[in-house]
């Protein structure tokens, strides 16, 4: 995977600087010194740091020279297409060096230009430098499985796979206004895209393109969901699903033997489970399911039971991940998935740290089923009977922290303004089919804000506590062949069963123990254990004694105190999920020294 960074600046000799792309590098290697690389023209400088699972020998930044051009790339993720990208290249006279996927870019990006880009298949971020038209290219794979955040400098561009590599520079500076702090309460689950909270800070979106030259920045996509009729019914839609999605789950395998896959024992990740173990085992190698950690709530007790189904069936070697054995195992680990974190972290981002940690120690490679309800139609929200006007249809499962703001913040930063307008804005881009009406209209626009706004946010989540455990994850739904065909299936073939996900049930029927065909979806870890809400209260009395937290310039103490005590007179997994937020946001102002404009 590893972890990108750079920056331009037209108007200085970087070459003489060194100190500051080492300084941007230094911050985001796991590896240390060792660990990191970086390339640097006259105006220009790339970094490169390995992860912990990369192979030493795996070096970037690459280089490629021809008459009067040079080509410098760094590359984050994985390209599912390698193969034919390198049979078409070498078929066309380019020499590579190496079998890395940033030598394939290079190279491609030398052959086509930015349109490039287009070409490539697979879960990355990259950056391109290109000499002779003295420009930086960014961008991000189709649907955002890899970050990548960028901000304009005085005279230039600053970007990084990470917030805090870039804050790193010393240009950038973290500052939250009207709009950043609107982003941060009103839009908690999903932030508009493109926007990093931060002010001046922007995300490279999924599936575009960031152009830095002298003359300025431009931006565009390259690519985007297309609505069009489906011509397949049911069976032939299920026959058509299985074999995108065993395709998808042979590429992912194929590109360096991924050797585990996490397993709630739901039908999203119990399919790939099935779907993968034979694979391995025709090399030679037993694929190793995990299952999260018990949190006291008994929830993943359940999945266990379930996960241990598959196990069985599939015949995996299966783990069934510990929960921490102390408050002070438990702090450690909220506090290195808080650090992971570009954004708050969310409830799941400790047991999901523990449990690819736990991952890291088998394998460097892990399947997630992570994309399975938004492709194939899992999600609560994903229904037609959502009033419109209603906004974002996540909102409504998400704890409120609006009305726990200062008035004068409310009127300064019109939080429920800006998730009205964010959320209309959004409704203008659905790619709507010609003559769709109805029911079949009101799925595609709830589907098309799944897919463009809440899908990224866990993919930038995952992706974090990924990175921070050393392990790559390979998403098998988010392959751009399954999602461009899932898209166009029309409501009455998805709810022809009267199921969530009707048809990846019927995609795996013959795959899987009835009982867990039978599962509903599952959202993990929505609501807090006792023990951590216990730590949630203790932090939030910690937080309303403090003089100096920055959470309470933004949130009203007396209504923060009022919550609290609601919560110690009746405990309600709602209450505690909304002091939980409040919380995490104070930690991440704090982790960044976010000022306030």
């Amino acid at each position: 995977m590893g972890a990108i960074a750079g920056y331009v600046d037209w108007t200085r000799w970087i070459e003489d600087e060194p100190q500051v792309i080492a300084r941007l590098n230094g911050e985001q290697s796991p590896c240390g010194q060792a660990g990191a690389h970086t390339w640097i023209g006259p105006h220009v400088a790339l970094g490169h740091a390995r992860v912990l699972h990369e192979p030493a020998g795996v070096l970037q930044p690459v280089t490629v020279h021809e008459p009067g051009l040079t080509v410098a790339v760094v590359f984050s993720g994985r390209l599912h297409n390698r193969d034919d990208l390198r049979d078409y290249l070498l078929g066309h006279g380019r020499r590579l060096r190496t079998r890395t996927d940033a030598d394939l870019v290079a190279h491609a990006y030398v052959h086509w230009g930015s349109d490039a880009v287009r070409r490539l298949s697979g879960h990355f971020a990259l950056a391109v430098w290109d000499s002779k038209e003295q420009q930086l290219l960014l961008a991000r794979d189709r649907l955002g499985a890899v970050p990548l955040y960028y901000t304009a400098t005085r005279h230039g561009l600053v970007f990084a796979s990470r917030m805090p590599t870039l804050l790193a520079h010393p240009e950038v500076v973290a500052e939250l206004d009207e709009t950043g702090i609107a982003e941060l309460v009103a839009m908690p689950a999903a932030p508009t895209p493109g926007t990093a909270l931060l002010r001046g800070v922007c995300e490279v979106r999924p599936a575009s393109l960031v152009r830095a030259h002298r003359g300025g920045l431009g931006v565009h996509s390259y690519w985007r969901l297309c609505s069009q009729p489906h011509e397949d019914n049911l069976p032939d839609t299920t026959i058509r699903s299985r074999e995108l999605l065993s395709a998808a789950v042979g590429r992912q395998l194929a590109a360096e033997s991924a050797l585990g896959a996490l397993c709630s024992g739901g039908i999203g990740s119990s399919a790939l489970a099935v779907l993968a173990a034979p694979r391995m085992r025709e090399r030679g190698l037993d694929l190793a399911t995990f299952t999260f950690p018990d949190d006291g709530r008994g929830a993943h007790e359940r999945d266990h039971r379930y996960a241990v189904m598959v196990a069985e069936h599939a015949k995996t070697i299966h783990h069934k991940v510990a929960a921490p054995r102390s408050a002070l195992e438990e702090s450690d680990l909220r506090r290195a998935a808080g650090s992971a974190a570009d954004l708050p972290a969310g409830a799941d981002a400790t047991a999901q740290l523990a449990l690819l940690r736990h991952a890291h120690t088998v394998t460097a490679d892990v399947l997630c089923g992570t994309g399975a309800a938004t492709v194939f139609g899992g999600h609560r929200w994903l229904r037609t009977d959502y009033d419109r006007r209603a906004g974002f249809p996540w909102m409504r499962h998400q704890p409120a922290l609006v009305d726990l703001l200062k008035a004068s913040v409310v009127a300064q930063a019109q939080p429920g303004r800006h998730a009205y307008e964010a959320y209309h804005t959004a409704l203008d881009t659905v790619a709507h089919l010609p003559g769709e009406t109805g029911p079949a209209r009101r799925f595609r626009e709830i589907s098309w804000l799944t897919h463009t706004h809440f899908l990224p946010r866990q993919l930038t989540r995952l992706h974090a506590q990924a990175s921070a455990a050393g392990v790559q994850m390979c998403l098998p739904y988010l392959d751009d062949d399954l999602v461009t065909y899932a898209w166009n299936i029309p409501w009455e073939i998805r709810t022809a069963d009267g199921a969530d996900q009707a048809i990846l049930r019927r995609t795996v029927a013959d795959l899987l123990p009835r009982p867990v065909l039978g599962r509903r979806h599952q959202p993990h870890l929505s609501t807090l254990s006792r023990g951590q809400a216990q730590v949630v209260i203790k932090r939030a009395q910690q937080l309303l004694c403090s003089t100096a937290a920055p959470a309470l310039r933004l949130f009203d103490r007396t209504k923060v105190r009022r919550l609290l005590a609601e919560y110690q007179h009746r405990p309600d997994a709602a209450t505690a999920a909304r002091l939980q937020n409040v919380v995490e946001i104070d930690a991440w102002l704090r982790r960044h020294r976010v000022r306030f404009r």
